[in-house]
């Protein structure tokens, strides 16, 4: 029979019919030595019930299901498709970024940022825009000041700022005034000289307007019976803007803009105040006009189809490996099967798992993200409002989504790049260290945050690296790659408390002896450990399912690979049977 005719899996039924020696095959005819196309994936026609009859088309199976794409083109000239695939996938998600990069939508966060880094210098005494936009208030002056200098370069911005900003206005063509919340209490008299006071501590809360035309100052001396701030809780002022966004040379949006400056009181005599705004889109007014470039429909169109081929191809993907995972599940069954009938031994879902390609799963996750990410862009590239607060949340989970997709799709690409035997070194070190790793990582974290809260309990009234829990986290991890380590014993002294400076410069030390001398020496040698053990490991001992693929016969009807195949590994079939023998007895 002409053997380039046949079935894959004719050659196998042929090989078994053929003349052994040793009840192993070494004496089969050459031909059969090149049934490497038997190895193909499970066949829809193939059950795993039959499977778990056939010792040696399950063996077949397995081998075909486990090996890499390259293995496979090498021995049986199969296509690589699901390399190609993730090929070509990387380019589109790699393309889709770096043309989000350059879009109006991703424009919006940029706008958002700088706004409100406008508003603040534009509006309040302070501005900085390199630190915190939070401020302070220590006198009544101060106060004062604040409330003076808002009103009047609130009703001047349309004068004063470059983009279009605008106060609104009422129906008789007035600007709509600054609107204060205040909120204090209902009495308060205050004589530090013989310790007396008359508080009646019930919230008053008081709404009132301020006219540009009269003293500011007086205005809400008068509205607030508390020119002191004796009774001051705290305080909003509200103003109303109107703005025209030009976004690109396409896109022209109007919106309305709510500022709102808050005012808290910090107990010390201190005020903390900063500013804040908010957007709504609106409709343009009556006499707008857009031109609209020609080509401008085109990019856009162009953008959305790149947009779609991504979600094609990420979808086909994400279908190709989860067919892959239950042709795994099929083959697990089928093996079970085997081991349980043939030779009597009850075999474990944790010890067939390695069936499952664990690098599945970057592809799901990646496959995932990417087209929700996708969809998410796809509608704001349509919305006609980007600069909305819902609108930047979607931009931003947008970004947030679209990067996880590429770092998963690297993880991907590096396992394929794996399949290779010169680059394969950074996969079969990771495969062996990140368990011992993990469990690493979880133990020195209870030691990490048991310092992280050490140090944010004693020093955070000292020492600005320690002012909250992020802040801690921080400051330690930065330490312990060895950064700014002088700025961090130096930033509480003898002068702000005697005994936290102590504690300080024990903690430090003690920390920095822990975490850069033991704990990192310690991970760089389990890498150490891990990347010798990934020389000396012997692939085919390396878990149950490999040891079953290239065993010798384990039935009277069975066949080793090596002896039918292009297969090169060979293990001992007492290796499996003897577990056969200790659970018979």
């Amino acid at each position: 029979m002409d053997t380039e005719h046949q079935s894959p899996y004719s050659l196998i039924n042929n090989a078994e019919d053929e003349p052994k020696s040793n009840g192993i095959g070494t004496n089969l005819p050459k031909q059969s030595i090149r049934a490497a196309r038997p190895l193909r994936s499970l066949k829809s026609n193939v059950d795993f019930t039959e499977l778990g009859r056939s010792e040696l088309e399950l063996k077949a199976n397995l081998y075909y299901h486990i090996s890499n794409p390259i293995k496979r083109w090498k021995t049986d000239r199969s296509p690589p498709a699901s390399l190609v695939l993730e090929v070509a996938k990387t380019i589109c998600i790699v393309t889709q970024a770096v043309y989000f990069l350059s879009s109006s939508t991703n424009y919006q966060s940029y706008v958002v940022k700088n706004t409100q880094i406008l508003f603040t210098c534009s509006l309040l005494t302070q501005c900085d825009a390199s630190q915190n936009t939070r401020y302070y208030a220590y006198s009544i002056a101060d106060m004062q000041q604040i409330l003076n200098t808002s009103s009047v370069k609130f009703y001047s911005i349309s004068s004063t700022s470059i983009p279009g900003y605008d106060p609104v206005k009422t129906a008789n063509g007035s600007i709509q005034p600054i609107q204060v919340i205040l909120t204090q209490y209902a009495k308060a008299q205050i004589n530090p000289s013989n310790d007396s006071y008359i508080i009646d501590t019930t919230y008053r809360t008081i709404s009132f307007q301020l006219d540009p035309q009269y003293d500011i100052i007086e205005q809400f001396n008068n509205k607030s019976e508390d020119s002191g701030f004796v009774r001051f809780i705290k305080m909003d002022l509200m103003m109303n803007l109107r703005n025209v966004e030009i976004v690109s040379s396409s896109v022209v949006q109007s919106y309305s803009i709510t500022i709102l400056v808050h005012f808290q009181g910090l107990g010390g005599g201190m005020v903390e105040y900063f500013l804040d705004s908010s957007r709504k889109c609106t409709s343009p007014g009556r006499n707008s006009t857009l031109t609209i470039p020609d080509g401008y429909s085109s990019v856009l169109i162009a953008h959305t189809v790149l947009d779609a081929i991504v979600i094609i191809v990420c979808g086909v993907s994400l279908l190709a490996v989860l067919i892959g995972e239950q042709n795994s599940y099929k083959l697990a069954k089928a093996m079970g099967a085997f081991y349980k009938n043939q030779l009597s031994i009850d075999l474990s879902w944790k010890e067939r798992l390695p069936i499952f390609s664990r690098g599945h799963i970057f592809n799901i996750l990646g496959d995932l993200v990417t087209i929700i990410g996708t969809i998410i862009k796809i509608n704001l590239d349509y919305d006609p409002c980007l600069l909305t607060p819902s609108a930047s949340t979607q931009t931003s989970m947008t970004r947030i989504l679209l990067g996880i997709g590429i770092l998963l799709q690297a993880a991907v690409i590096l396992r394929f790049i794996s399949y290779f035997q010169q680059f394969n070194a950074i996969y079969r070190v990771l495969s062996i260290a990140l368990p011992r790793l993990g469990k690493y990582i979880i133990c020195a974290l209870i030691l990490f945050l048991a310092f992280m809260v050490c140090g944010w309990l004693v020093m955070s009234p000292f020492h600005y690296k320690f002012t909250s829990f992020g802040e801690s986290f921080h400051a330690l991890y930065t330490m312990m790659h060895g950064d700014d380590l002088y700025s961090s014993y130096q930033g509480i002294t003898a002068s702000d408390d005697a005994e936290a400076y102590t504690f300080s410069q024990f903690f430090f030390t003690i920390f920095l002896m822990l975490f850069i001398y033991a704990m990192l020496n310690l991970m760089i040698s389990l890498i150490m450990e891990s990347y010798e053990e990934s020389q000396m490991e012997n692939i085919a001992l390396k878990n149950e399912v490999r040891r079953f693929v290239y065993s010798g016969p384990l039935t009277g009807q069975g066949i080793a690979l090596k002896d039918v195949t292009a297969v090169t590994k060979y293990v001992e079939p007492s290796i499996i049977l003897r577990r056969a023998r200790d659970s018979t007895k």
